[in-house]
């Protein structure tokens, strides 16, 4: 997926894309994707300037961090189909056009946990054990983790991280206990990743 990539945009910098190539490889480049070693390394570069984005430009960057997840394996490369579901859905049901804008940057950054498995698991062939399943499974965790770091983001983090949630009467979360209301907002946002999500491919 990482030579795919390259292939496309090789011209912006030939060099650098062999770089990205080679450090692709090892799996521990994936794991320093983590927003605090990404944080430690550009303070060690120089300074930082704060730069605050409109809706638009957050919904760029986003789509940039979903394009470089789909470039880890073929099992993550599922943003775009999803993303369409979910952003459908939430216009089906006349939600505001902010409330869309907003499901629409949770599809993007949902699935940026799974950089956390290892491609061993996400592209093996047969079925996975109980273990490997066990990863496999906090992705949706590991999703929450790398955004809670970004306050600002608000209700975004909470449609992202829990789109696996199962919207049972038993259901649980980390954030709430007891079963799920149906009349709250986040209940209906979530759901509608729940939906989208198995119905894109690879989920």
């Amino acid at each position: 997926m990482v030579e795919q990539f390259v292939a496309l945009h090789r011209e912006i910098d030939p060099p650098l894309c062999d770089i990205l190539c080679e450090v692709a490889e090892n799996a521990n480049f994936w794991q320093h994707l983590h927003p605090g070693h990404i944080q430690r390394l550009l303070e060690i570069i120089g300074p930082i300037n704060t730069r605050y984005l409109d809706i638009h430009g957050l919904k760029d960057v986003c789509l940039l961090i979903a394009k470089i997840v789909d470039t880890y394996s073929s099992f993550t490369a599922t943003h775009s189909i999803m993303v369409e579901i979910a952003r459908q859905l939430a216009r089906w049901m006349q939600l505001p056009e902010p409330t869309c804008q907003q499901i629409q940057i949770a599809g993007y950054l949902h699935d940026i946990g799974k950089v956390y498995i290892p491609l061993s698991i996400l592209e093996k062939e047969g079925e996975l054990d109980d273990e490997e399943l066990s990863q496999v499974r906090e992705h949706s965790y590991m999703t929450g983790e790398l955004l809670s770091d970004y306050s600002e983001l608000g209700d975004i983090i909470n449609w992202a991280s829990n789109h696996h949630e199962k919207w049972t009467a038993a259901a649980t979360s980390a954030s709430r206990k007891g079963a799920p209301d149906p009349r709250r907002p986040d209940y209906l946002h979530r759901r509608y990743f729940h939906r989208a999500d198995r119905r894109s491919p690879l989920s």
